[in-house]
């Protein structure tokens, strides 16, 4: 449509029609601010439903079109059906966190005589172990999956180039475009490989030590430091 609105394509349409196009949305703008020009119409939406309008509107596009909205166009039904979905998740993470949580803090609280500001504190310093050991991580990362990435980028380019002089077949070198593409190509590649071998390491230290905390940072460190040498674990770049 030159006017860039896009219509659900079944046939019998607008989008078949794109002469009748501007009637139809007319008559549905129409038909939309009449209903909601009815009297108590306000005092419906205002105390019993704030999205009768958005229903008004569905309403109208099934009478028109003939036929039912799909349950994914539902917007209505998708909204209302969210608030009691969240409301479900947020009683779920108040259960299963939230209130373990707390009742952790204050336990801690009243076995080490700590006071609340005591209890942040002691959080902030916990909180820059790791995110100093996850920071450091992360860039030697990124440092390794850069220098590494040109590599098996410039060996593939090199084994491409020995298989067309081996069978006897012209080979294109690559641009500088095309060759920095590849060498990202082959970065993200190697920075995933790495960040899932750090990911898996963490979670089966944590695993093994689930009640002593200072144990698994302790472990944690250990393996943080070797992650930061040029050798990290065995991991390849595929291709």
């Amino acid at each position: 449509m030159p006017s860039g609105i896009r219509f659900r394509d079944n046939g019998s349409n607008a989008a078949a029609h794109p002469d009748e196009a501007d009637n139809t949305l007319r008559g549905v703008a129409l038909e939309y601010n009449k209903r909601l020009g009815e009297s108590g119409y306000q005092t419906i939406e205002a105390v019993q439903d704030s999205m009768r309008s958005l229903l008004e509107v569905q309403r109208i596009l099934e009478e028109r079109s003939g036929q039912p909205l799909e349950d994914w166009e539902n917007a209505y039904m998708a909204e209302n059906a969210m608030s009691s979905r969240n409301n479900a998740e947020y009683e779920a993470w108040k259960r299963d966190n939230y209130k373990p949580l707390t009742e952790a803090v204050r336990a801690l609280m009243e076995s080490e005589g700590l006071s609340r500001e005591g209890v942040e504190e002691y959080l902030y310093m916990k909180h820059g172990i790791e995110r100093n050991r996850e920071m450091s991580v992360r860039a030697a990362i990124e440092e390794k999956a850069e220098r590494e990435g040109k590599k098996a980028a410039h060996a593939e380019i090199r084994a491409q180039r020995d298989a067309a002089k081996q069978n006897g077949t012209d080979f294109k070198e690559p641009t500088d475009t095309e060759r920095k593409r590849l060498e990202k190509q082959k970065e993200a590649e190697m920075q995933k490989q790495l960040r899932n071998d750090w990911k898996q390491k963490r979670d089966e230290i944590r695993k093994q030590y689930p009640n002593d905390w200072e144990k698994a940072q302790r472990e944690l460190d250990k393996a943080a430091t070797q992650t930061r040498k040029p050798i990290f674990f065995a991991t390849k770049v595929v291709a």
